[in-house]
């Protein structure tokens, strides 16, 4: 809901680089949009069992008892830095390759192009997200 009233995308398995939260993700998204209960037992079920220690690991109870508009706020940042970070890579990728395309004189160097300036668009609304107060 914040993504979307910041014009963001909401949040996808892409924007995790470990394959570990990336999977967890996944996983949580699917049992979501398949109407299950959406349980954490049924997600540590479904879940390999080399990740049920991540899993317990982001279910820890913080002792600290933040606010529930602290928290919204932490978890906002946290998921932009995630996504900014990919995309800056993504970002450089991108560049490699219209750059390795021009020089071969491969006609997708302009596809390169109009990807790398959507791409472009993803990461400014991402880092005007970041730049925002939030709380």
């Amino acid at each position: 809901e914040a993504l979307e009233k910041n014009q963001l995308e909401p949040m996808q398995g892409q924007d995790f680089q470990d394959a570990g939260g990336r999977a967890i993700f996944e996983l949580w998204q699917t049992q979501l949009a398949s109407e299950q209960s959406g349980s954490v037992d049924t997600l540590r079920e479904q879940l390999p069992v080399d990740l049920h220690a991540r899993l317990d690991g982001l279910l820890a109870v913080d002792k600290t008892q933040l606010a529930d508009d602290q928290v919204i706020r932490d978890v906002m940042l946290t998921l932009l830095r995630l996504r900014e970070r990919n995309l800056k890579r993504i970002g450089q990728e991108l560049s490699f390759l219209t750059v390795e395309a021009r020089e071969a004189g491969d006609a997708r160097a302009a596809e390169y192009d109009q990807i790398q300036l959507m791409h472009s668009k993803r990461l400014f609304l991402t880092q005007k997200a970041l730049a925002q107060r939030w709380g």
